[in-house]
């Protein structure tokens, strides 16, 4: 990865940060009505994740990264930021936000940056400073991928976590992405090709990508972005 472009930013603001609670699935699995239940339902919690990748994007993640960042304040608070609105239509966002489920924290736009095309982005520049070089976009995703089981009619799934960490200039170019991915080491049964999505059996899946995904994204950053 050439990672030479960063360094020619002096100052970044990091315009989303969050994270996408519809599971994603491989198409061994049929179980889309029961994804897009779990991403509906109030006990499959993923605020405590977001507000940990929140932290960690203001912390260990930027914090060697050879550019400054501009204060979060300076950005999600100002009229701005607050006023602006990706679709024109509100049929338009409403289809992208549910579609993507995705969950923030404090008044960060929920426009998941994996479903963002070039003109997306273009368009949330106006949403950052003038004074910004570039802005950061963060988001944490979730698969649920199927293992080989030896009975017959019964799959095994793990979860797959999968950050996203995209700095890009104002005109949509990209100067660097960072993707780094991480299965849980345990699993859940499969039946019958459809996944038995209870949130108590699959928050600790969840729980265990996450943890392994954002110690993978740390050590890459230092390895790789160190100013």
């Amino acid at each position: 990865m050439d990672t030479s472009a960063v360094k020619e930013i002096d100052n970044a603001a990091v315009a989303i940060v969050g994270v996408d609670k519809h599971i994603e699935y491989s198409e061994d699995f049929e179980a889309a009505q029961l994804v897009q239940r779990l991403a509906q339902s109030d006990k499959f919690d993923l605020h405590p994740v977001a507000e940990d990748l929140h932290k960690k994007t203001f912390g260990e993640y930027t914090r060697v990264m050879p550019f400054e960042l501009i204060p979060e304040e300076e950005v999600i608070d100002t009229e701005r930021y607050k006023n602006f609105q990706l679709f024109d239509s509100e049929s338009a966002e409403e289809t992208f936000t549910q579609t993507s489920n995705f969950i923030t924290v404090k008044n960060y736009k929920a426009y998941n940056p994996v479903n963002m095309h070039r003109g997306h982005k273009t368009d949330l520049a106006e949403a950052i400073p003038d004074e910004a070089e570039a802005m950061l976009l963060v988001g944490l995703n979730y698969k649920l991928v199927q293992e080989n089981s030896l009975i017959p009619g019964v799959n095994k799934g793990k979860i797959e976590a999968d950050l996203n960490m995209e700095l890009v200039k104002p005109n949509g170019d990209r100067i660097i992405n960072i993707n780094q991915k991480a299965k849980s080491d345990d699993d859940m049964k499969v039946v019958l090709d459809a996944a038995i999505l209870d949130p108590d059996k699959i928050q600790p899946l969840v729980m265990e990508a996450t943890d392994k995904v954002m110690v993978k994204a740390s050590e890459f950053i230092s390895d790789n972005l160190s100013g």
